[in-house]
Protein backbone atom coordinates (compact mmCIF):
# COMPACT_ATOMS: atom_id res chain seq x y z
CA UNK A 1 0.00 0.00 0.00
CA UNK A 2 1.40 3.55 -0.61
CA UNK A 3 2.04 5.78 1.75
CA UNK A 4 -0.39 8.52 1.05
CA UNK A 5 -3.44 5.35 1.77
CA UNK A 6 -1.51 4.60 4.99
CA UNK A 7 -1.92 8.34 5.95
CA UNK A 8 -5.36 8.38 4.85
CA UNK A 9 -6.78 4.89 7.00
CA UNK A 10 -4.57 6.52 9.91
CA UNK A 11 -5.92 9.53 9.45
CA UNK A 12 -9.68 8.37 9.14
CA UNK A 13 -8.84 5.80 12.22
CA UNK A 14 -9.42 2.88 10.15
CA UNK A 15 -6.37 0.92 11.23
CA UNK A 16 -7.76 -2.59 10.87
CA UNK A 17 -8.12 -1.50 6.96
CA UNK A 18 -4.47 -0.62 6.92
CA UNK A 19 -3.15 -3.97 5.53
CA UNK A 20 -4.86 -4.27 1.77
CA UNK A 21 -7.44 -3.55 0.04
CA UNK A 22 -9.92 -6.60 0.71
CA UNK A 23 -11.72 -5.38 3.88
CA UNK A 24 -12.39 -2.18 2.74
CA UNK A 25 -13.64 -3.39 -0.67
CA UNK A 26 -15.58 -5.57 0.97
CA UNK A 27 -17.13 -2.94 3.40
CA UNK A 28 -17.92 -1.12 0.65
CA UNK A 29 -19.35 -3.93 -1.50
CA UNK A 30 -21.95 -4.28 1.92
CA UNK A 31 -23.17 -0.93 2.07
CA UNK A 32 -22.35 1.14 -0.65
CA UNK A 33 -22.40 4.11 0.76
CA UNK A 34 -26.08 3.62 1.25
CA UNK A 35 -26.13 5.40 4.75
CA UNK A 36 -24.25 8.31 3.04
CA UNK A 37 -26.40 9.01 -0.07
CA UNK A 38 -29.56 11.35 -0.36
CA UNK A 39 -33.20 9.99 -0.39
CA UNK A 40 -33.48 9.83 -4.19
CA UNK A 41 -30.29 8.07 -4.91
CA UNK A 42 -30.71 5.71 -1.76
CA UNK A 43 -34.02 4.76 -3.37
CA UNK A 44 -32.79 3.92 -6.72
CA UNK A 45 -30.00 1.77 -5.31
CA UNK A 46 -32.33 -0.39 -3.34
CA UNK A 47 -34.13 -0.61 -5.96
CA UNK A 48 -31.63 -1.70 -8.55
CA UNK A 49 -30.54 -4.33 -6.03
CA UNK A 50 -34.56 -5.41 -5.93
CA UNK A 51 -35.26 -5.68 -9.59
CA UNK A 52 -32.10 -7.34 -10.13
CA UNK A 53 -32.33 -9.94 -7.21
CA UNK A 54 -36.32 -10.48 -8.73
CA UNK A 55 -35.04 -11.03 -11.89
CA UNK A 56 -32.04 -13.24 -11.15
CA UNK A 57 -34.50 -15.49 -8.75
CA UNK A 58 -37.08 -15.99 -11.60
CA UNK A 59 -34.50 -17.21 -13.72
CA UNK A 60 -32.79 -19.18 -11.59
CA UNK A 61 -36.20 -20.85 -10.08
CA UNK A 62 -35.86 -23.11 -12.72
CA UNK A 63 -32.88 -24.94 -11.05
CA UNK A 64 -33.06 -24.30 -7.18
CA UNK A 65 -35.55 -23.83 -4.58
CA UNK A 66 -36.75 -20.08 -3.77
CA UNK A 67 -35.16 -19.66 -1.17
CA UNK A 68 -31.45 -20.45 -2.62
CA UNK A 69 -32.18 -19.09 -5.73
CA UNK A 70 -33.40 -15.41 -3.98
CA UNK A 71 -29.67 -15.69 -2.19
CA UNK A 72 -28.06 -15.98 -5.04
CA UNK A 73 -29.50 -13.73 -6.68
CA UNK A 74 -29.12 -10.95 -4.36
CA UNK A 75 -25.44 -12.05 -4.46
CA UNK A 76 -24.93 -11.17 -8.31
CA UNK A 77 -27.28 -8.42 -7.97
CA UNK A 78 -25.68 -6.59 -4.96
CA UNK A 79 -22.33 -7.22 -6.88
CA UNK A 80 -23.71 -5.95 -10.21
CA UNK A 81 -24.37 -2.52 -8.45
CA UNK A 82 -21.03 -2.60 -6.70
CA UNK A 83 -19.26 -3.00 -9.96
CA UNK A 84 -21.20 -0.58 -11.75
CA UNK A 85 -22.79 2.21 -9.54
CA UNK A 86 -20.29 2.11 -7.07
CA UNK A 87 -16.82 3.69 -6.14
CA UNK A 88 -14.27 0.62 -6.87
CA UNK A 89 -11.31 2.43 -8.01
CA UNK A 90 -11.80 5.62 -5.59
CA UNK A 91 -11.56 3.04 -2.41
CA UNK A 92 -8.45 0.99 -4.72
CA UNK A 93 -6.56 4.40 -5.34
CA UNK A 94 -5.38 4.47 -1.80
CA UNK A 95 -3.64 0.98 -2.47
CA UNK A 96 -1.39 2.38 -5.50
CA UNK A 97 -4.07 0.67 -8.20
CA UNK A 98 -4.76 4.11 -9.76
CA UNK A 99 -2.39 6.20 -11.86
CA UNK A 100 -3.33 8.53 -14.35
CA UNK A 101 -1.68 11.35 -16.34
CA UNK A 102 -2.38 14.95 -16.25
CA UNK A 103 -3.31 14.35 -20.17
CA UNK A 104 -5.38 11.02 -19.20
CA UNK A 105 -7.45 12.99 -16.29
CA UNK A 106 -7.77 16.24 -18.57
CA UNK A 107 -9.01 13.76 -21.48
CA UNK A 108 -11.79 11.84 -18.73
CA UNK A 109 -12.77 15.67 -17.71
CA UNK A 110 -13.42 17.70 -20.69
CA UNK A 111 -15.69 14.08 -22.43
CA UNK A 112 -17.51 14.19 -18.79
CA UNK A 113 -18.11 17.95 -18.70
CA UNK A 114 -19.78 17.88 -22.48
CA UNK A 115 -22.23 15.24 -20.97
CA UNK A 116 -22.78 16.51 -18.07
CA UNK A 117 -23.94 20.17 -20.38
CA UNK A 118 -26.21 18.39 -21.86
CA UNK A 119 -27.83 16.23 -19.21
CA UNK A 120 -31.17 17.82 -18.71
CA UNK A 121 -32.03 16.76 -15.44
CA UNK A 122 -29.41 18.76 -13.19
CA UNK A 123 -29.34 21.79 -12.12
CA UNK A 124 -25.34 21.70 -11.71
CA UNK A 125 -22.79 19.29 -11.34
CA UNK A 126 -20.23 20.22 -8.86
CA UNK A 127 -16.64 19.79 -8.66
CA UNK A 128 -14.56 19.54 -5.61
CA UNK A 129 -11.60 17.90 -4.34
CA UNK A 130 -7.89 18.41 -5.68
CA UNK A 131 -8.82 19.69 -8.59
CA UNK A 132 -10.69 22.76 -7.69
CA UNK A 133 -7.76 22.83 -5.40
CA UNK A 134 -5.28 22.47 -8.16
CA UNK A 135 -3.56 19.44 -5.62
CA UNK A 136 -3.79 16.97 -9.19
CA UNK A 137 -1.69 14.01 -8.37
CA UNK A 138 -1.53 10.74 -10.44
CA UNK A 139 -4.00 8.61 -8.27
CA UNK A 140 -6.15 12.05 -8.06
CA UNK A 141 -9.83 11.37 -8.28
CA UNK A 142 -12.77 13.64 -9.73
CA UNK A 143 -14.97 14.25 -6.83
CA UNK A 144 -18.39 15.31 -8.62
CA UNK A 145 -21.71 16.24 -6.97
CA UNK A 146 -24.85 16.22 -9.10
CA UNK A 147 -27.27 18.62 -7.95
CA UNK A 148 -30.75 17.36 -9.88
CA UNK A 149 -33.71 19.47 -10.79
CA UNK A 150 -36.58 19.00 -8.93
CA UNK A 151 -39.25 16.24 -9.44
CA UNK A 152 -39.14 12.33 -9.46
CA UNK A 153 -38.78 11.95 -13.15
CA UNK A 154 -35.47 14.40 -13.02
CA UNK A 155 -34.35 12.10 -10.09
CA UNK A 156 -34.41 9.06 -11.67
CA UNK A 157 -32.52 10.52 -14.72
CA UNK A 158 -29.98 12.19 -13.06
CA UNK A 159 -29.40 8.72 -11.31
CA UNK A 160 -29.41 6.91 -14.62
CA UNK A 161 -26.74 9.73 -15.98
CA UNK A 162 -24.90 8.78 -12.89
CA UNK A 163 -25.09 5.05 -13.40
CA UNK A 164 -23.87 5.37 -16.74
CA UNK A 165 -20.99 7.27 -15.73
CA UNK A 166 -19.65 4.90 -12.75
CA UNK A 167 -20.10 2.84 -15.24
CA UNK A 168 -18.16 4.26 -17.87
CA UNK A 169 -15.41 5.05 -15.05
CA UNK A 170 -15.13 1.79 -14.04
CA UNK A 171 -14.42 -0.23 -17.50
CA UNK A 172 -11.92 2.47 -17.94
CA UNK A 173 -10.16 1.99 -14.45
CA UNK A 174 -11.32 5.92 -13.48
CA UNK A 175 -11.60 7.26 -10.22
CA UNK A 176 -14.63 8.73 -9.98
CA UNK A 177 -16.36 9.77 -6.80
CA UNK A 178 -19.95 10.99 -7.99
CA UNK A 179 -23.25 11.17 -6.26
CA UNK A 180 -26.69 12.10 -7.32
CA UNK A 181 -27.52 15.29 -4.45
CA UNK A 182 -31.65 16.19 -3.91
CA UNK A 183 -31.06 19.84 -2.60
CA UNK A 184 -27.47 22.04 -2.27
CA UNK A 185 -27.34 21.84 1.85
CA UNK A 186 -26.22 18.15 1.37
CA UNK A 187 -22.62 19.50 0.13
CA UNK A 188 -22.19 20.42 3.93
CA UNK A 189 -21.33 16.71 4.06
CA UNK A 190 -17.90 17.98 2.92
CA UNK A 191 -15.48 19.72 4.30
CA UNK A 192 -16.56 23.48 5.71
CA UNK A 193 -13.29 24.60 3.79
CA UNK A 194 -14.29 23.24 0.66
CA UNK A 195 -14.04 24.91 -2.91
CA UNK A 196 -16.22 23.77 -5.54
CA UNK A 197 -16.79 24.51 -9.11
CA UNK A 198 -19.74 23.83 -11.43
CA UNK A 199 -19.12 22.13 -14.47
CA UNK A 200 -22.55 23.30 -16.46
CA UNK A 201 -21.81 27.22 -15.35
CA UNK A 202 -18.23 27.25 -15.43
CA UNK A 203 -18.30 28.99 -12.32
CA UNK A 204 -16.84 28.83 -8.40
CA UNK A 205 -20.14 27.24 -6.48
CA UNK A 206 -20.84 29.09 -2.97
CA UNK A 207 -20.68 25.75 -0.31
CA UNK A 208 -23.47 26.62 1.97
CA UNK A 209 -22.59 27.40 5.89
CA UNK A 210 -23.44 26.18 8.76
Amino acid sequence: MTDRGKNYFKDHRLTIFSQGPFLPLLSHWVFQSVFYLDPTERLFKLTLDVLGTVVFAWLLSVVFQWLPAILISFFFAHTLNFLFNAHVWVVLKFYGFVHHTPDEFSIFLNEFTIRVQQESSLTAAIVLGSLVRDELHQASDLDVRLLRKPGFLNGMQACIFQLQERSRAFLRHFPLDIYVIDDIQSLRKNRHDETAFDLITQRHYPIPSD
